[in-house]
């Protein structure tokens, strides 16, 4: 039977159990901080305030992280981010995999999970940007993925990020000034159990570096996807928009993609609360549409 992997609270078969996601407790006593932060979590579905913090965290780091004020965050950034937050038990080796893989690896993985990112250039801007760096949209969706996939762990690595780094709310003024938001998180603002479907998206783009993390490989030992090798990409990681890739294999892959965790974006488009049509547009551009049949 094939069925929809959207929102992984309703295109699940009734005869398939799967992980809720749910807040830890349905009626938590909130202290003044946790209404400081808001609603971050909604039915499941990260809030427009997530997506406000998601994205303060991408703008601190795309403007204070070396080199200063990019117009996106690219993977240089994104390996000093999770070597500066790193937790003693990762899920996946994220500094390494930031460091390691070539650009145009990096670039699919974005793309099948639906991560907004723009090519930029390196030092010689002579050149033509082939570096896939990642907007606040993208940056907010992959930690959206990365919290309902992995709530517990995430948990403790935004807990840190908050303690460290002085992060204003996205969008937010209050008195002409950005809201600083507070230096303390609470877990049960966050999801408290795990999402199935946003682990099998990062399962499927992130093939054999979950192993990696709790081994003793080197980065060396790191599967790296070599575009110019025999042997590599595999079959399923070709790129769906390359040039070399037949007619049938994009069809395929596009097919693929057609995957869905909902973000704070899509929810409130899909309400009818967003209508600027620049935001339009990037949502078309993040989030795929889900089309299944029932056998």
């Amino acid at each position: 039977m094939a069925y929809n992997y959207g929102d992984p609270l309703k295109s699940k078969p009734a005869d398939t159990q799967w992980d809720t996601i749910s807040s830890p407790n349905d009626n938590p006593e909130l202290s003044t901080v946790d209404q400081k932060w808001g609603l971050l979590f909604d039915k499941g579905s990260p809030t427009e305030r997530f997506g406000q913090f998601t994205r303060g965290i991408a703008n601190y780091i795309k403007d204070v992280y070396v080199p200063e004020k990019t117009l996106a965050i690219p993977p240089a950034k994104m390996a000093k981010f999770y070597a500066t937050y790193k937790l003693k038990n990762e899920n996946y080796p994220l500094g390494t995999i930031f460091q390691a893989l070539p650009h145009d690896h990096i670039s699919w993985i974005y793309r099948y999970l639906g991560c907004e990112y723009h090519l930029v250039q390196d030092e010689d801007l002579n050149k033509a940007p082939t570096i896939p760096a990642l907007t606040p949209f993208g940056f907010s969706r992959w930690m959206t993925l990365f919290v309902l996939a992995y709530p517990s762990e995430e948990s403790q690595r935004l807990d840190k990020v908050v303690l460290m780094m002085p992060i204003d709310a996205d969008g937010v003024l209050i008195e002409r000034k950005p809201e600083r938001l507070p230096k303390q998180l609470s877990r049960h603002l966050l999801p408290l159990k795990r999402s199935r479907e946003p682990r099998e998206l990062l399962k499927f783009a992130l093939p054999g570096f979950k192993d990696l993390a709790t081994s003793s490989q080197t980065s060396s030992k790191i599967p790296i996807i070599n575009s110019k090798s025999s042997s590599s990409p595999t079959k399923h990681h070709d790129d769906p928009y390359s040039k070399e890739s037949s007619n049938s294999e994009n069809h395929s892959a596009k097919s693929s993609l057609r995957t869905h965790v909902p973000d704070e974006r899509h929810v409130h488009f899909r309400h009818g609360r967003q209508t600027n049509s620049t935001q339009q547009r990037r949502e078309k551009a993040v989030v795929h549409n889900t089309k299944y049949n029932n056998d």
